[in-house]
C-alpha cells in the first residue's frame, strides 16, 4: 500500500485554492480520497506552506487522514480494494459508500481506479452510458442494448471513436465479473468495428527535412521539442515537461511513465543535451512549465505550430500555402522512432523493449528469466539519430 498527496490542479476553485486528495495504491489499484482540505501552493510531503493560514492545523489533519488510510488498509487486507475504498471514504468522510446498481454507476467507479487522459476516457464512456439509457442495470444489459448503443454513437462520431467507447465499457464488464458484481457478459456474440488509420509517423526523409528546415520564429521552439521527443525515443509529453532536475542523471533520463509507471532509462545523447540546455527549466528540467501552470496548454500551442509549419506567413495577411506534414503532432515522435528504427534492421524485440512494450511473444515468460540489456537499446536509438544526420542521399 502506498500513499501520496495529490493536488487537483486542473480543476481550481473559485477562490482560486486546489483541492487536496490522498492518492492510494492498494493492492495494485489507484483511487483518490478526498481531504475536504485545500491549498493555495505546493505542498511539502505533508506540509501546507507557511504563508497559509491555519497552516499547521492543516498540516497535522492530513497526516492524520493518512495514517487512518494506511490503519485502515492493513486491518482490511484481507477485503477486496473497492470495500477498502469505501471503508476509507465511510471513516474519513462520514458518508456511507454510494450504493451502485446501474452500468453507469460501475463505468465511473472503473473510471475511478484510472488517471489522467485514461480516466477522461472513462468518464466520457460514462456520459454516453447516461445520455442513452442511465438507469441501464449491469445485469440487465443485453447484446440488443449494445446495438443500440452503438446506433447513437454513430450519429455523431466515426467507427474508431465508436470503438473507444466499446471497448472501455467491455473493460467495466471484464471489471464487474472479476469483482464479483455480476456474471452477464453480452459482449460474447458482440463484434466491435474498427478501420485502419493513417500511420502517424514521418519517413527519414521528412524527419530531416523538419530537423533543418527554416521555420517561423514562433515555431522553432516546438519544432525542437519535437525533435527532442524523437531523441529520447518518443517519450511522451506529460511526462517529458514534468522532468525534474534529478531525472537527468548522468548521461541518461529515469523516470517513470505517467501512464503506466513503469521505469524508463534513456541515455541522452548529444543531439538532445544539445536542446536540453538550449530549453533548460527553473522548476523542472525544460522551460515549458516556467510558463505555463499544465504541460497541455503548452502541447496545444505545440501541436497548432508543427501543423502550421511550411505556411507561408505574412504580416497583416492570412497564411498562405499547405502545411508541409499535414497533421503532424508530438504523438507522431513515437511512431517515428519506431518506424524508422524498423527500416534500419532494428530487431522488433529491441523496439518493443525501448518503447515499454511486451518483447514478443511469450514476453510474460521470458522477461522473467531474462534482464534486458540498456545496450541494445541505446545502440538502436543511436543508430536511428546517425540516420536522421546523414545527408539525403
Amino acid at each position: 500500500m502506498i500513499t501520496r498527496v495529490y493536488i487537483m490542479k486542473n480543476r481550481a476553485n473559485k477562490d482560486g485554492s486546489y483541492s487536496v486528495y490522498v492518492r492510494v495504491t492498494h493492492k495494485g489499484h489507484r483511487f483518490l480520497v478526498t481531504t475536504g482540505l485545500t491549498t493555495f501552493g505546493e505542498l511539502e510531503e505533508y506540509s501546507f506552506p507557511k504563508t497559509e493560514s491555519n497552516a499547521r492545523v492543516k498540516t497535522n489533519r492530513l497526516k492524520q487522514i493518512v495514517l487512518q488510510i494506511e490503519s485502515i488498509c492493513f486491518e482490511n487486507g484481507n477485503l477486496p480494494w473497492v470495500a477498502v475504498r469505501d471503508k476509507i471514504n465511510e471513516s474519513i468522510l462520514g458518508r456511507e459508500p454510494k450504493p451502485k446498481t446501474t452500468l453507469a454507476d460501475y463505468v465511473e467507479e472503473f473510471a475511478y481506479t484510472k488517471k489522467g487522459g485514461t480516466r477522461g476516457l472513462y468518464e466520457s464512456t460514462c456520459r454516453k452510458v447516461k445520455d442513452y439509457d442511465g438507469k441501464a442495470d449491469i445485469n440487465n444489459v443485453t447484446h440488443k442494448w449494445l446495438r443500440g448503443f452503438d446506433a447513437m454513437l454513430a450519429k455523431t462520431m466515426g467507427i474508431n471513436a465508436k470503438a473507444i467507447h466499446l471497448r472501455n465499457l467491455r473493460a467495466v464488464f471484464n471489471y464487474a465479473i472479476d469483482n464479483g458484481y455480476t456474471s452477464n457478459y453480452p459482449f460474447r456474440a458482440f463484434k466491435i468495428e474498427h478501420e485502419a488509420t493513417r500511420k502517424r509517423s514521418l519517413s527519414l526523409e521528412d524527419v530531416r527535412m523538419l530537423k533543418d528546415y527554416e521555420c517561423e520564429p514562433f515555431q522553432r521552439e516546438y519544432r525542437d521539442m519535437f525533435m527532442l521527443m524523437l531523441y529520447l525515443i518518443g517519450i511522451n509529453a506529460a511526462d517529458l515537461f514534468r522532468l525534474p532536475h534529478s531525472a537527468l542523471v548522468g548521461d541518461r533520463i529515469e523516470y517513470r511513465r505517467a501512464k503506466t509507471h513503469k521505469l524508463y532509462s534513456v541515455k541522452v545523447e548529444p543531439e538532445a543535451m544539445g536542446i536540453i540546455e538550449r530549453y533548460k527549466g527553473c522548476k523542472y528540467l525544460l522551460n515549458p512549465l516556467d510558463r505555463y501552470k499544465d504541460y497541455r496548454n503548452y502541447l496545444h500551442h505545440m501541436n497548432d505550430a508543427l501543423k502550421s509549419i511550411g505556411k507561408e506567413y505574412r504580416p497583416g495577411r492570412k497564411t498562405t500555402g499547405g502545411s508541409l506534414f499535414d497533421g503532424l503532432s508530438s504523438y507522431w515522435s513515437r511512431h517515428t522512432w519506431a518506424t524508422i528504427a524498423y527500416n534500419a534492421g532494428v530487431q522488433l524485440d529491441t523496439i518493443s523493449l525501448a518503447l515499454g512494450h511486451s518483447m514478443g511473444k511469450g514476453a510474460l515468460v521470458t522477461e522473467i528469466y531474462i534482464k534486458p540489456s540498456l545496450e541494445l537499446v541505446d545502440k538502436a536509438n543511436r543508430k536511428v539519430i546517425d540516420l536522421i544526420n546523414q545527408n539525403k542521399a
